[in-house]
Formats: structure tokens, C-alpha cells, sequence
């Protein structure tokens, strides 16, 4: 890995133990207690369900992202270029409706 790479995942692990330890505690006064004792896997459908709904929804704005910048003028294409460079979603690109669907 690269220094960027290395300094990128350290980002993303500080950032994850923060969150993390506030959403396990939170999950440990929800449930009353002990989480590892708890019927968890009824809970774990609605978290995906959860992931699911904000997946398309960060789908759908970054849609109106890319329908924006085509019909922006030269100066602000050129800042949304390097937006949705940055997004992986290039100029004037298509946003998927599956992982399967050509590009």
C-alpha cells in the first residue's frame, strides 16, 4: 500500500472505532444488555433493509448530481468533473441500476 493508501485506511478506522463504539452502545441499552446474549438476527433484517434504502438514496442524489453538472455551465462542469472523478463516476456517466447491467 501506498502512504495515501495507509493514511486513507487510518482515516476510515478512527473514523469506524468512533462510530462504532457509539452505535454498540447504543445497541446495548436498545436490546437491555449484554448484546452477545441477545436474539440479534431478528434485528439484522432491518439493518440490511436500512442499507438498502440509504444505498438507493445516495443512488438517486448523486443522479441529480451528474443531471446538474450536464446542464451546468463551463466553470462548474469543470468542478463537477473532479467531483465525479473523485466519486468514480466520470463526465457524463451512467449510474447503474445493478452490478450486472452493462455499462
Amino acid at each position: 500500500m501506498t502512504d495515501a493508501d495507509i493514511e486513507h485506511w487510518e482515516k476510515i478506522e478512527a473514523e469506524f472505532a468512533q462510530l462504532g463504539s457509539g452505535k454498540y452502545r447504543a445497541g446495548v441499552a436498545e436490546h437491555g444488555g449484554f448484546l452477545p446474549s441477545k436474539p440479534v438476527h431478528k434485528e439484522i433484517v432491518w439493518e440490511a433493509v436500512d442499507m438498502v434504502v440509504y444505498a438507493l438514496t445516495l443512488k438517486h442524489q448523486v443522479a441529480e448530481v451528474v443531471l446538474a453538472c450536464k446542464q451546468a455551465n463551463d466553470a462548474e462542469k469543470a468542478l463537477a468533473r473532479r467531483v465525479l472523478k473523485a466519486l468514480g463516476e466520470g463526465e457524463g456517466a451512467k449510474i447503474k441500476s445493478s452490478p450486472t447491467e452493462p455499462e
